[in-house]
């Protein structure tokens, strides 16, 4: 598997986790709305975007661990 392919496989796992929309991830990530469906077409974005994208994810999955620890144990 490419790199390229892991990082899409990452940012599809991402979306399919949280519900988030593609367009708000992409605006949220790198201030690009299309980005998520570009990059489904097959756009292959600069090192610095990637960098960008997986800063913003493991940023959010750190939010969603942190509000699990924190929710009353059932």
């Amino acid at each position: 598997m490419s790199l390229l392919q892991s990082f899409r496989d990452r940012v599809e796992n991402f979306l399919e986790r949280t519900g988030m929309a593609p367009s708000r991830f992409g605006a949220e990530a790198c201030n690009d709305r299309r980005f998520v469906f570009d990059l489904r077409e097959g756009r292959s974005p600069h090192f610095r975007t990637v960098e960008k994208v997986e800063a913003y994810i493991m940023a959010r999955e750190a939010e969603m661990n942190t509000k699990r620890a924190e929710e009353p144990a059932a």
